[in-house]
């Protein structure tokens, strides 16, 4: 009698990895951005979820994270907001009324998503310093962003309010701050006054921004609080 062959292993499943195109997107008012896309092992119908870094920085900030993240099963896009990096533009030269228009850098990572097959109706939307209230005016404009999670947010960056914009933040949004660095602890106090209902997490030490990310727990908080997004 015939023996039957034993099954064979599934092959082990490879980490995911950035996947840097070649191309830039271009926003409704004429920038072009510098972006790092990292696929889900699946990404037909996943989650997005769009990284913004902050004053000064670009979107290598997030080149551990945004794998890892990606690896909880959402589409993953890190953009060079204009003026910054590789995106054209001098942030330098920016008047508060073009800090603005960083929402339309949103609007065009979320474009892409779509081109990918991403579900751009649940995305995740994370921004640090002046690009947290960024988001944080976006998403009260868009309301596929479910999960808003601001890192170290200010009451007023470069002329970008947040005191009013709060009160209709998602009902999934978090606030995130360290204790080393005043105002955005004051500022993450103050508007979860305003909007009790918002999560807020201050982290004993850890400096602004992206620096948690590597000086705190916040990428494993992250995405504990993403899970059921």
């Amino acid at each position: 009698a015939c023996t039957p062959a034993a099954p064979q292993a599934a092959p082990a499943q490879q980490p995911y990895q950035p996947r840097e195109v070649p191309m830039k997107l271009t926003t409704s008012d004429g920038y072009t951005l510098a972006y790092t896309y990292t696929p889900p092992f699946d990404p037909k119908g996943a989650p997005g979820a769009i990284l913004l870094h902050q004053l000064n920085r670009d979107r290598h900030d997030y080149d551990q994270f945004g794998p890892r993240l990606a690896d909880q099963g959402f589409g993953v896009i890190a953009i060079d907001s204009r003026g910054h990096g590789e995106s054209s533009g001098k942030w330098e030269e920016f008047s508060n009324a073009d800090f603005q228009d960083i929402v339309n850098d949103i609007d065009s990572a979320k474009e892409f998503l779509k081109t990918q097959g991403i579900d751009t109706t649940r995305l995740v939307l994370i921004g640090a310093s002046v690009n947290a209230n960024a988001a944080i005016k976006y998403a009260v404009k868009d309301h596929d962003v479910k999960t808003l999670i601001a890192l170290s947010p200010g009451i007023e960056y470069r002329g970008i309010k947040t005191s009013g914009a709060i009160m209709s933040a998602p009902a999934n949004t978090w606030l995130v701050a360290a204790a080393d660095d005043d105002y955005s602890e004051q500022s993450v106090i103050e508007l979860s006054r305003i909007n009790p209902a918002v999560g807020t997490k201050i982290y004993p030490a850890g400096g602004h921004g992206t620096f948690m990310l590597s000086s705190t727990d916040l990428p494993q908080d992250i995405f504990a609080w993403v899970k059921d997004a």
